[in-house]
């Protein structure tokens, strides 16, 4: 699941070089090679009335325009350094040319120079739409009545004409996400936003709380409360007078199709779901699979991954099981051994960040939950989308699990559609890696089944 980045407040520290300090000031990019593909970082760095200094990191592949403050920023000794500790990210760079030249550390290490200025715009993708619109798009501001200071910002675009027509909330997957759920360089949600209105259908996306221009607190947040975020932005594109109030639901993607049908259980009332590689199997099992999955893709030896998965079963169980958060930190840290974290193929200065990482809220909540009783109580129509090459959500184990807890749901369907990753594009091996060298953001196929199904239930 995508990495959890989340914005702080700034703290300024003083510098013992005022004038080298004020020569960091400006804006800096770099690009990362991750497993995933090149992933560009935008840093602003900038000096308050008193020479001190602050600034922010974006991540113009994951989530455009998001600036998260800095926590650190310090240069002294021809050396910048910068930290972000909500995200667990230190950099170290010496000025070297014209450049800062040093290391990035979130989790591992890796090299990154930070040249002067923006780098070039991001590629467009083939599929994202480009003007005039052949429908509407507003803006949308939705207050969340259960959660104090979260207001979600988000578009809502509906075909042309009087409708009423269908209408759809999109819910993005794990991790802080923007309205187009951008990942990788690519926007799934705009695209699909994009298919789904030309093709008769209203469409709300919005900003994940305390991302992008909504308001709230990401971090401490789980699935619970995004199911409340989703069931406010339901009811309010239910009172869009060219939305059917008889015919609004759900598409969730990855954690999304999860958080689908845990609105029911949270009150709302959908009428309908898509869940796009939605989880079916419990959540240790799902990610003791994925863990496997994607190593083999990334080359790793099977004897590795079979060591390896006790391992995280243990850690994983011992998380979902502990009482309160302290609890679980407590017993993490007995468990994460120097072989432990040998194991884990990570180093003895990340186990204080694995302890952290996993005894995190979201987390013991993910642990702890079993998608097929929220599934089981479901009545409305369910369909549940998975690709065949999908390493993140298995589809054979997730779909047939979500088949049978669907199983006394008398309009339920499920498909494993061949050839598709875990985004549903063209893919050849379902690799991390290849997400950002796929053209295709979303495939067209799988649009017009969501588009036809939807239609055949509820369009005009």
């Amino acid at each position: 699941m995508p990495q959890r980045l989340i914005a702080i407040l700034i703290l300024l520290l003083s510098l013992a070089c005022p004038a080298l300090a004020q020569s960091a000031a400006g804006d800096w990019h770099g690009t990362l090679e991750t497993p995933m593909g090149s992933l560009r970082l935008i840093i602003r760095i900038s000096t308050d009335e008193d020479g001190k200094l602050f600034g922010t990191l974006e991540s113009p592949d994951q989530a455009p325009g998001a600036e998260m403050p800095l926590t650190t920023v310090k240069v002294e000794d021809q050396t910048l350094e910068f930290t972000l500790a909500a995200a667990s990210i230190r950099y170290e760079g010496a000025w070297e040319d014209g450049a800062w030249v040093g290391t990035f550390h979130q989790g591992g290490q890796l090299p990154l120079t930070l040249e002067p200025g923006l780098p070039e715009p991001r590629k467009k993708r083939p599929q994202e739409p480009d003007g005039p619109l052949p429908y509407d798009s507003i803006g949308a501001t939705i207050v969340n009545p259960w959660a104090e200071g979260v207001t979600l910002a988000g578009t809502i675009t509906t075909p042309p004409g009087d409708g009423p027509f269908p209408g759809v909330v999109l819910i993005t997957g794990s991790g802080p996400q923007d309205r187009d759920e951008s990942l990788m360089g690519h926007k799934p949600f705009l695209v699909l936003a994009d298919l789904l209105t030309r093709r008769g259908v209203a469409v709300l996306r919005y900003d994940d709380r305390g991302f992008g221009h909504s308001t709230g607190q990401f971090a401490g947040a789980t699935s619970t409360d995004f199911a409340h975020d989703a069931r406010a932005a339901m009811d309010f594109l239910r009172r869009h007078p060219k939305v059917r109030k008889d015919a609004v639901g759900f598409i969730g993607h990855s954690e999304g199709g999860m958080v689908a049908p845990m609105v029911v259980e949270a009150g709302g009332d959908p009428n309908f779901m898509v869940l796009l590689a939605g989880p079916g199997t419990d959540m240790i099992q799902l990610l003791v699979s994925q863990s496997r999955l994607m190593g083999l893709a990334e080359g790793e030896a099977a004897e590795d991954l079979d060591r390896r998965e006790p391992i995280l079963r243990e850690l994983f169980e011992t998380t979902a099981s502990a009482g309160t958060r302290e609890e679980a930190a407590k017993q993490l840290e007995a468990l994460i051994t120097d072989e432990v974290v040998e194991a884990l193929g990570a180093t003895p200065e990340q186990r204080p960040l694995l302890v952290e990482t996993l005894s995190a809220p979201w987390m013991r909540a993910l642990l702890s939950h079993d998608p097929s009783g929220p599934l089981s109580r479901v009545t409305v129509p369910v369909l549940a989308l998975n690709g065949e090459l999908d390493l993140q959500v298995p589809p054979k184990e997730n779909l047939a699990a979500i088949a049978e807890a669907l199983s006394e749901n008398e309009d339920a369907t499920t498909m494993e559609l061949p050839g598709l990753n875990h985004l549903f594009q063209p893919a050849t091996t379902g690799a991390l890696s290849e997400y950002a060298q796929i053209e295709t953001t979303f495939d067209e196929h799988t649009i017009d089944i969501i588009a036809e199904w939807i239609n055949d239930r509820f369009g005009s």
